[in-house]
């Protein structure tokens, strides 16, 4: 309703300024008598008024009942012109008194409303033009063509449309595709889990079993048994785990608890509660600090969790008098954790997907090394968390370096 009160508004001093006008200039340039003045103004705004009020129910009917834009557009330039020719004829059919000068202005005003009606047809054409080209392109895109554009032409609002749609075209492209990676990545946990799941549960009942049924019963193979059962109850709760917390920092609502960790005391701390692994496994473990390290901003039990992850992930690759050594320094203004080991290194081709879940595509993430497949994934997401960065170097056969910046 406020639109068409706006419209009544404009037309009413539009008629109001342009009496004014024509006032000033009769006036003016032709300084008629007072009578004269009044009678062509009166002609005027009855005219005026008249093509106002006949155009504008004119329009009302072809916006209700033409459909297309382009019929739309050209019928509202023949209201116009029509109007105006209103204007323009009803004064002097009322004044002039020479036929002649009638004729020659019915002709000149014919060829007039010709030249609008083209005009009206070009204009048509133009808009409805980008209009069907921005239909076209909600049907590509409603159909599933995300990589839809269309072609953006000029600096009107138009023009300003077809910008934004590609602008929602590209988004949406982006949300189905990030949807897509989601469903594989979910599809591959569920197998990934369900294997990893499956494996200790199959040994497991078939050791109970063994025992129950009797075909295990000399006491040094029930203990052998036992033991092997410990294990793959370990590796279970392990898994477990490690699961619960991949969702937890998987999770949008995922909160740091952020206080000042001194950095060469979590890597000390770290490095000193995995010795005794280290040492099992035959490998010597170090830790080197640069002096000036200073103290982050870091969820302190988090970022352990990723040293650890990062140390485990070491130790399970470096054979029996190799080392691990996990380094603290400063580079370009930020802190950076190295772990380094001498193991087998990793292959190029695995490099870049290291960080995945459950990628078995080397051999840090196979159960025969007693990794989960989650660890690293884990370690990336906290590191991500707190806006910093993880990557890996490595040459197989020569170790590999895990980097994380902070």
């Amino acid at each position: 309703m406020r639109i068409w009160i706006r419209l009544a508004i404009s037309a009413l001093l539009a008629m109001v300024a342009g009496t004014i006008l024509c006032w000033w200039l009769f006036v003016v340039t032709l300084n008629p008598p007072p009578s004269h003045v009044l009678a062509a103004l009166k002609y005027l705004v009855i005219s005026g008024g008249t093509s106002l009020s006949l155009g504008t129910a004119l329009l009302l009917l072809i916006a209700r009942y033409v459909p297309r834009l382009s019929a739309k557009i050209w019928l509202a330039c023949i209201a116009g012109s029509a109007g105006s020719l209103m204007v323009v004829l009803v004064t002097p059919y009322l004044m002039f008194a020479q036929q002649t000068d009638l004729r020659l202005l019915e002709v000149t005003l014919v060829y007039s409303l010709v030249i609008g009606l083209v005009f009206g047809l070009i204009v048509a054409t133009l808009v409805t033009r980008q209009i069907m080209s921005l239909r076209d392109g909600a049907a590509r895109l409603g159909s599933g063509q995300f990589n839809t554009r269309v072609e953006v032409r000029g600096n009107d609002e138009i023009a300003m449309l077809a910008e934004t749609f590609n602008t929602m075209s590209t988004q949406l492209g982006n949300l189905f595709q990030r949807q897509q990676r989601l469903e594989q990545t979910r599809k591959d946990l569920t197998a990934a889990v369900s294997h990893d799941l499956r494996t200790p549960l199959t040994s497991i009942r078939a050791m109970v079993e063994a025992i129950n049924d009797g075909v295990v019963s000399e006491p040094e193979k029930v203990k052998h048994y036992l033991a092997l059962i410990a294990g793959e109850s370990k590796h279970l709760q392990q898994l477990i785990d490690d699961l619960f917390e991949l969702s937890r920092v998987d999770s949008d609502g995922m909160a740091l608890r952020l206080s000042s960790v001194p950095v060469t005391e979590l890597v000390a701390e770290t490095v000193e509660g995995l010795q005794i692994q280290a040492e099992v496994k035959g490998v010597r473990l170090a830790a080197r600090c640069a002096p000036d390290m200073p103290p982050l901003s870091l969820d302190g039990p988090r970022m352990q969790r990723v040293l650890v992850n990062l140390i485990q992930n070491a130790l399970q690759h470096t054979p029996a008098g190799g080392e691990v050594c996990v380094e603290a320094g400063r580079v370009n203004g930020h802190v950076r954790l190295s772990v380094i080991d001498t193991g087998e290194g990793i292959e190029a081709d695995d490099q870049e997907r290291v960080f995945e879940q459950f990628y078995r595509g080397e051999k840090s993430r196979s159960r025969e090394s007693g990794g989960t497949g989650l660890g690293l994934a884990i370690a990336r997401a906290i590191v991500e968390a707190h806006d910093g960065t993880i990557g890996v170097e490595s040459t197989p056969g020569r170790g590999s370096r895990f980097v994380v910046t902070l």
